[in-house]
């Protein structure tokens, strides 16, 4: 919060720069009428603690208002986790009409999406050594690494998904499919 006399002039002086253009606040003065630069520091001081006590005050209010949020919601979260590990749990193929991937009910729509992600990914260096690569790699830093080529070898993990099969077989990629269920509450005005 420290200001400097450079920061501040150009906000509070006139163009004289000897009185301040804003003379609502007393600046102390000494009794033969000179600046007070150590009343005005002490001021500076006690402004700067007063506002660090307001915002200290607000910002424990908030976490008190925050504090509440979490134990009014929390109880309504575990109720909704709950349904959906309910739906999961009932949910069958037979549910889904002609092979959709949606169920739309007047309440809103429930929506089942495949995804695969890569969930064992090789380091460059074990994919290198398992296609016998290694040595040729090793060469090609030990000869232009550093002086004419900047060499970084990354796995691709949008190309292993793309192929899976071939990632899994040349490289010992593991694909995870997962599924994943959505709830889209129909959005209506509810008036009390």
């Amino acid at each position: 919060m420290a200001q400097t006399l450079k920061d501040i002039s150009p906000l509070e002086s006139k163009q004289d720069g000897l009185v301040p253009a804003n003379n609502e606040y007393p600046f102390p003065h000494k009794p033969d009428g000179s600046p007070d630069l150590e009343g005005c520091v002490q001021r500076y001081g006690e402004l700067e603690r007063r506002i660090d006590s307001l915002v200290s005050t607000a910002d424990d209010r908030i976490a008190e208002i925050r504090s509440a949020l979490v134990n009014q919601t929390e109880p309504l979260e575990k109720e909704r986790v709950s349904l959906l590990d309910y739906l999961k749990l009932n949910l069958k193929s037979e549910n889904f009409p002609n092979g959709s991937k949606t169920i739309k009910l007047a309440a809103g729509e429930i929506s089942k999406r495949s995804s695969k992600a890569v969930s064992v990914v090789p380091t460059v260096e074990e994919v290198l050594k398992k296609n016998r690569l290694i040595k040729f790699e090793k060469e090609a830093q030990e000869k232009f690494g550093g002086v004419f080529l900047k060499m970084k070898l990354e796995v691709s993990k949008s190309a292993i998904q793309a192929n899976a099969s071939a990632a899994k077989k040349l490289i010992g990629a593991k694909i995870e499919e997962k599924e994943t269920l959505s709830i889209k509450p129909a959005k209506t005005e509810i008036q009390e």
